[in-house]
């Protein structure tokens, strides 16, 4: 979470890096009504983390395992 732009900053620092007059953000009700789709037709996970299928222990591991590689091969390339 700590590499996303919105991490820890105000929607004015958002904006500013962005080179935008401003940042807005929308519920997640209003993205299903936008997008005009039902909570049965649109999965949230990536916004709510409640994933519409059971994500067992076993992933998670892997996810992690994953992402700790990920972070020690951009660790290596920076240096």
């Amino acid at each position: 979470e700590t590499k996303l732009i919105a991490h820890e900053r105000t929607p004015e620092q958002i904006a500013e890096i962005m080179g935008s007059d401003g940042t807005y953000f929308v519920s997640h009700e209003g993205l299903m009504r936008g997008l005009e789709l039902s909570k049965d037709r649109l999965c949230m996970a990536c916004l709510t983390r409640r994933y519409p299928t059971d994500v067992t222990e076993a992933v998670r591991r892997v996810e992690h395992r994953r992402r700790e590689r990920d972070d020690s091969l951009a660790i290596e390339s920076a240096c």
